[in-house]
């Protein structure tokens, strides 16, 4: 029977669906779930407009997790530590990979080393990190720990040409992601360590394409007919790869040639090193 782990709290999923479990918000997101609760709401970030809130179906969240837990092979009984916000949809979308999967769950505060306090007798199978989660554990005595988790997924931002080199050692398997709320999180990894390009595999299902300012544009059966459409410049390698480019917003037109702040940072930190 999987269990959930909480503030050194442990219950099966049967205690947390019957709400026999001490309230919390992951706690009360994963009663839900396992109630068969047909619709969430969720906050946007902005990525394609104005933040606001959407309701996505329960159909639409199983989708998305199942599409990642097919890519990274999840299984049941392994454990996913859930160290991100649950108020946003990277975090729940990580209690909802590990329901679906059958997964145990450890939910820790978001903290900037979530690997500190873990009892190092448990292993962890999968997690999700941003990047200054990630920078502050390789700064950390805690990077071994990084190391030793199977899986590790890794987006909100996107990662410094630094941090992506002290990477490089790792022998697990490290990867970018791309996505935002509307996708209902990613539909892009990008390997980081062993890899010698910037190139993003899109996932199954998902098809992507360009509109005419060469931002990418993505459609997928489980998120309903319409495109949506993103404000990242991106350039197609593929129908299932393609390479980030910057934001539309950020670029500078500098005498009718265009500036992308990302790239020019890019080249900046590989000089540096």
């Amino acid at each position: 029977m999987p269990w959930l782990l909480e503030n050194g709290k442990r219950y099966t999923f049967e205690e947390v669906k019957k709400g026999m479990a001490e309230s919390s918000s992951a706690i009360r997101f994963c009663s839900a779930w396992l109630n068969e609760q047909p619709d969430f709401s969720l906050q946007t970030s902005g990525s394609t407009g104005i933040p606001k809130k959407i309701t996505v179906t329960r159909e639409q969240l199983k989708a998305s997790a199942q599409i990642t837990a097919e890519y990274l092979k999840l299984k049941p009984e392994q454990t996913a530590l859930v160290c991100l916000d649950i108020s946003f949809v990277a975090g729940l979308m990580m209690l909802v990979r590990a329901l679906e999967v059958g997964m145990n769950i450890i939910v820790t505060p978001p903290e900037a080393n979530p690997l500190q306090s873990l009892d190092p007798t448990i292993r962890i199978d999968f997690a999700a990190f941003v990047p200054y989660q990630v920078e502050t554990i390789l700064k950390s005595s805690h990077h071994e720990k990084l190391n030793a988790i199977e899986n590790v997924i890794i987006g909100g931002a996107p990662l410094s040409e630094q941090t992506k080199t002290l990477l490089q050692p790792f022998t697990n398997n490290l990867y970018a992601t791309y996505g935002m709320t509307e996708t209902l999180t990613h539909i892009a990894l990008q390997k980081i360590n062993g890899a010698e390009d910037n190139t993003f595999q899109v996932l199954a299902g998902f098809d992507i394409s360009t509109d005419a300012r060469g931002c990418l544009t993505v459609r997928a059966a489980h998120l309903g007919s319409e495109v949506i459409i993103t404000n990242d410049l991106v350039e197609l390698i593929s129908k299932t790869q393609f390479r980030w480019v910057g934001r539309i917003d950020d670029v500078i037109n500098s005498g009718g040639v265009k500036i992308i702040p990302a790239k020019v940072e890019a080249t900046v930190a590989s000089v540096l090193s």
